[in-house]
């Protein structure tokens, strides 16, 4: 459950850490904007294993 409201955590922080200004382009990425996209990319693959393991032992136990 916490793997799931981190990842949707970082995707928010994703979006405010963009820049946003009057000239093209509008919205502008920033240094932190990928780390926020590493982070989030690394909670979405533990939650997925979380899934899976999850359901692997349910089955199987």
């Amino acid at each position: 459950m916490a793997l799931a409201y981190l990842t949707n955590f970082f995707m928010a922080a994703i979006e405010g850490s963009k820049k946003y200004t009057f000239e093209h382009p509008i919205i502008r990425k920033t240094p932190r904007t990928r780390t926020m996209r590493c982070a989030n990319r690394v909670f979405h693959v533990l939650s997925f294993l979380a899934a899976l393991g999850s359901l692997t032992l349910f089955t199987c136990g």
